[in-house]
């Protein structure tokens, strides 16, 4: 059997080829990096302009489009006119136009929800409900709350008609028999 020959490197030298390979392959990619910057601003920049040159060009055409008469397609007759003629005559046609009810279905307003009244217990109890109560203080606050009410229908009653129909807005039983 024949020993083949084989050649070490040494270590040292290994190390020192891998290393100056990595530098190479940096400026490479630096180089490659830094050339193409330049060339790509100049080409948006480039292209920024023509962009802004065709833009210039299209709303010079709309404003005089706008302010002018001619055709769009003179084929289909299809015609521009200066905006102020396009109301005057827009006005024109619809102020000969009856006017009648919508066709648009709009559904009622939702009714209001009247004020809850507040029982004296209750305010002093802030964050107690009627659950919270046992029964007997649950009774007594709806027995206060009905003599609230009495209470209200007697200063009520005391005040005349006349003063009731001013303040609700509505006539008498004596007015509206007279009327």
């Amino acid at each position: 059997m024949e020993k083949t020959a084989t050649t070490k490197i040494p270590i040292f030298l290994a190390v020192i080829f891998t290393f100056v390979g990595l530098l190479l392959f940096a400026v490479f990619i630096l180089l490659a990096g830094v050339g193409s910057e330049g060339r790509e601003d100049r080409f948006e920049e480039q292209r920024a302009k023509e962009r802004l040159a065709i833009h210039d060009e299209l709303l010079e055409a709309d404003l005089k489009m706008l302010g002018t008469v001619g055709w769009v397609n003179e084929k289909q007759e299809i015609a521009h006119v200066p905006i102020d003629w396009g109301i005057e005559r827009a006005m024109a046609e619809l102020s000969k136009k009856p006017v009648t009810a919508s066709d648009v279905a709009v559904p009622p307003p939702m009714p209001a929800q009247p004020p809850q009244a507040e029982t004296p217990e209750a305010a002093t109890d802030e964050g107690a409900t009627s659950e919270d109560q046992p029964a007997d203080e649950a009774e007594e606050a709806d027995q206060a709350a009905s003599g609230e009410a009495a209470g209200a229908q007697e200063t009520s009653s005391s005040t005349t008609a006349g003063e009731a129909s001013a303040a609700t807005g509505t006539p008498a039983p004596e007015e509206a028999a007279s009327e």
